[in-house]
């Protein structure tokens, strides 16, 4: 075969790739009536993105990343509710730290239905010890899926949130024995938080910080709390900081389950105590909130009415306390 009989190749695979794209795109403007945009450079997990677009034509900048996968390959493993997805770990990570939320999109090139799912720890399911993503048939890139996906798209990045809802609940969950400290300033953090300076008998000073698993707790969490650790023994010596706090948070009840947690250090320096915190996030209902796992799996869920405290509080307070102290998981640097 001579060169002048060789020839470029478009295959099925970027064909049905492209087609995907295609269907999404049509989807979009013609039954969301949003505005979709292409990302066809540089393939990292991420197709495309969805602009929201109010009804009268506005758009505030909200939008929805895309990841496509098209083909009746995507759709063979089904359950009774829809479609079964396997994530490769890498793209399950890339996905839950992108800056804005993540729609998984199934396309059917036969019938050109788009099917979606958020791409978030609370919509994950653990089989065999893989994370998989259910993509269920009744939510599809139409009318219908306008307001729930615009919901999705009004939300932040989840770690400010968690950072912000962690600092309450070391407040709140201690009936306000940890006073917010302005005063000590080096070393002023781990990864942003000040120190808290606390009046419990026997923690001394108490440094606090939080990691969001993605969605459990793997190898990007556990160098994440490696890093803390040095910036730990960093305040021991240089702030007198006797004891840590670290929330483990997971938006996944069974990524907090004690098989599943890091265990906290316990040969290093001696001196330092580390205390690990397996907490829920929930974003469902009026407020999302931080919610401590119990060492059995149930939750620690606490509500105070500070306008009507009862004489027996400091009794509540003191169980509750014994309970929590009993559930975390503990080391000593």
């Amino acid at each position: 075969m001579g060169s002048l009989d060789r020839w470029p190749t478009y295959d099925d695979s970027s064909l049905t790739g492209d087609l995907g794209v295609a269907l999404v795109q049509t989807a979009a403007a013609r039954d969301l009536r949003w505005a979709f945009r292409n990302k066809p450079t540089i393939d990292l997990g991420i197709d495309g993105e969805l602009e929201v677009r109010g009804h009268d034509g506005t758009s505030t900048g909200r939008v929805l990343s895309i990841q496509i996968k098209c083909g009746s390959s995507y759709l063979r493993a089904e359950n009774e509710r829809g479609f079964r997805y396997r994530p490769k770990p890498q793209h399950l990570n890339y996905w839950l730290s992108y800056t804005s939320p993540v729609l998984l999109v199934l396309v059917d090139e036969v019938t050109e239905i788009c099917y979606w799912q958020h791409v978030s720890a609370e919509n994950l399911t653990i089989v065999d010890g893989v994370n998989v993503i259910d993509v269920p048939r009744d939510q599809r890139l139409d009318e219908r899926s306008r307001w729930r996906l615009e919901k999705i798209a009004e939300g932040f990045q989840r770690i400010d949130l968690v950072r912000q809802l962690f600092r309450v609940w070391l407040v709140e969950s201690t009936m306000f024995t940890y006073s917010w400290n302005n005063e000590l300033q080096i070393p002023r953090d781990f990864h942003g938080m000040d120190l808290w300076m606390p009046s419990v008998p026997g923690r001394g000073v108490v440094a606090a910080d939080v990691i969001l698993g993605r969605p459990g707790f793997g190898t990007y969490e556990e160098a994440e709390l490696d890093d803390m650790l040095v910036q730990m023994r960093r305040n021991r010596r240089l702030a007198g900081c006797d004891h840590a706090l670290v929330g483990l948070v997971s938006g996944n009840l069974d990524a907090l389950s004690r098989e599943s947690l890091p265990s906290p250090p316990d040969k290093a320096e001696l001196g330092l105590v580390i205390e690990y915190v397996p907490l829920l996030f929930r974003e469902g209902g009026p407020y999302p909130s931080l919610v401590e796992v119990s060492q059995d799996g149930t939750l620690i869920d606490e509500h105070y009415d500070f306008l009507t405290l009862r004489r027996d509080v400091a009794d509540d307070v003191a169980r509750n306390e014994a309970r929590r102290r009993a559930s975390r998981l503990w080391g000593s640097l």
